[in-house]
């Protein structure tokens, strides 16, 4: 008999999450370590700053009904909301299960049996506490899952845990909880939702917190969650067990001087280095660039000066250089100062169309600036696809917003409310940086016929080199009201290749998990996880890259649902969870 276990809920939403007894003491750095002052704001204000979070009785804070637009009202029409569009229910609360095994499914073909390995991957994993909502999607509880495969046994294990962040864990002290129920808000300034609905003392110069959200990294034998609003938690990769911050193998965390470590590192297969970005917010503005080797040591760093406070979600590698793209989705300075006393930093951003979209190529080398120049009209987006070098240029490939940012960021605000059209998607950019020109040109690539998409994949193998097939998250058709497809872009015949689900049925980001023998764009299997909104659960289905159309080669059916995840990472040859799950079997 297999035996698997939901951790109990202890503030009663549908979903169970996990009971305060459940909870596991997180070590985190000094309180003083996250303060503003020692963000390098050396200036009485920054003084203030310190005092404020070190100094100030808690019982100073008060805290009321809301300011923010999340209240038990607008709440109220929450289940009309998810009754109208079943894709919706894809958000509510994850369900943290212990390892459990479970069986592949629905197998048709025999050379499945090849694959072997760990599946991580992150999510949004609650958007909402009782009546108390967050207020963008990106600011939901960091919640990875995991999914070991041996296609030799035909075996799979699945487990599932939130990451006890520092503001995961206040949120669930009980009083928090209640108070969260009833509609007054987040326990922690989250960086687009104030802490307790907007009061300024529980705002008041502090910093946003860090959900630990995004994406999943393997990087040597550690297993990281990551969200570039804060530093990487470290997981047990069988348990998912949080056992607390960590970055650098060398040098120690404390003494890097780091404060925030992108969610979209690059790793050059090759040579199995890792590249990252950071944004500092000592004066002046910069952001970070990091060059670290395969075992995690950081080998290199050097800032890029910023004129504006920049959001930047990813960036690109080539075998020469390191690629910036920053789009013109800024925070003017009175919008920073205003977050200072009522929270929200990310709802300050701005679309400021007149600054173009900024590309800067740095060189591997020496992280030596090499290229520094603005596109306008600038293009806006969220993630790369891939950058690579052709002769004395750099091409770089982008999943570019369709329509405005706003219209996006508005979506982003409200996922239980959202509306999505191809406005609202993307489509393929390839912007060519020629470096002795000094001159960016852009243009769209790809099949006409490729439906809107976000969260663009390639083959690992390829990153930073001239590659051919791009995989999508896409909506087919366009009147889709979420993603409900993958695809594969051929970009050399301009061919489209797309496995499309049930009725019912959503998609999220394709991974491509890498076969056997040669190291080929198609030798590899495409594996998403699908919530089914039919039955309320979720399920992973397993593709041969080139022939998406066939449909699945194989399933791992889960007992729960999962919220729909951003990214995550395979680590082949690894099945920790698996070798977890044994222990449950009764």
């Amino acid at each position: 008999m297999l035996a698997w276990q939901a951790l109990p809920s202890s503030h009663g939403l549908r979903n169970p999450i996990l009971t305060q007894s459940a909870v596991t003491p997180t070590p985190t750095p000094s309180s003083a370590r996250r303060t503003w002052a020692e963000l390098h704001w050396a200036s009485p204000l920054g003084l203030l700053v310190f005092w404020s979070r070190r100094a100030r009785p808690s019982s100073w804070r008060v805290r009321r009904r809301a300011r923010t637009s999340k209240t038990s009202v607008e709440t109220a029409d929450l289940e009309e909301c998810l009754a109208k569009e079943p894709w919706r229910r894809g958000f509510e609360a994850a369900e943290e299960l212990e390892p459990v095994e479970l069986e592949i499914t629905d197998v048709r073909w025999s050379s499945m049996l090849d694959l072997k390995g760990t599946i991580y991957r992150n999510a949004s994993g609650r958007l909402r506490v009782g009546c108390s909502e967050y207020l963008h999607w990106f600011d939901g509880d960091g919640f990875v899952f995991a999914l070991s495969i041996d296609g030799t046994k035909r075996k799979a294990a699945f487990a599932s845990r939130f990451v006890r962040t520092s503001r995961f864990l206040a949120q669930e002290e009980p009083s928090a909880l209640a108070r969260a129920k009833e509609g007054l808000g987040m326990a922690s300034a989250c960086p687009w939702t104030p802490a307790a609905n907007g009061d300024f003392f529980s705002n008041v110069f502090r910093i946003p917190t860090n959900p630990a959200n995004t994406s999943v990294l393997w990087w040597g034998d550690r297993l990281l969650a990551l969200c570039e609003g804060g530093l990487p938690y470290r997981l047990n990769p069988g348990t998912l067990e949080t056992l607390g911050e960590a970055l650098f193998t060398s040098p120690e965390l404390s003494e890097s001087g780091v404060f925030f470590f992108s969610a979209h590192p690059k790793r050059d297969a090759s040579s199995g280095e890792l590249f990252n970005i950071g944004i500092t917010l000592g004066m002046p503005l910069s952001l970070e660039v990091y060059c670290c080797s395969a075992a995690g040591e950081l080998r290199q760093r050097s800032k890029v000066p910023l004129k504006e406070l920049t959001f930047v979600h990813d960036f690109a590698i080539t075998e020469k250089y390191i690629v910036l793209i920053l789009p013109p989705w800024v925070c003017p300075v009175e919008g920073v100062l205003q977050s200072l006393w009522e929270g929200g930093l990310g709802s300050k951003f701005q679309w400021q169309e007149d600054l173009g979209t900024r590309c800067v190529l740095l060189r591997r080398s020496d992280l030596s600036t090499v290229f520094d120049e603005t596109l306008k009209p600038p293009v806006s987006l969220y993630h790369t696809v891939n950058a690579f070098d052709q002769g004395e240029a750099v091409v770089l490939q982008v999943a570019a917003h369709n329509g405005s940012r706003e219209e996006v960021e508005r979506n982003f605000q409200d996922m239980y409310r959202s509306t999505w059209t191809d406005e609202t998607r993307c489509c393929l950019k390839e912007l060519v940086l020629d470096i002795s020109a000094g001159q960016i040109s852009v243009s769209s690539v790809g099949p006409a016929e490729a439906a809107s998409f976000e969260l663009p994949t390639i083959h690992p193998a390829f990153v930073g080199r001239k590659h051919r097939h791009v995989f999508t998250n896409s909506a087919f058709p366009s009147t889709a009201g979420f993603a409900n497809s993958i695809e594969r872009l051929d970009l050399e015949k301009n061919l489209l290749d797309r496995a499309r689900f049930d009725a019912g049925q959503f998609a999220g980001e394709p991974m491509i998990l890498p076969k056997t023998g040669p190291q080929e764009e198609l030798n590899a299997y495409v594996c998403t996880c699908v919530y089914d909104a039919n039955v309320h659960k979720s399920f992973f289905a397993f593709f041969d890259a080139g022939n998406l159309a066939a449909g699945p080669v194989a399933k791992v059916h889960l007992p729960t649902h999962v919220p729909y995840s951003f990214h995550g990472d395979w680590v082949p040859g690894f099945v920790p969870v698996m070798d977890d799950a044994r222990l449950t079997v009764t």
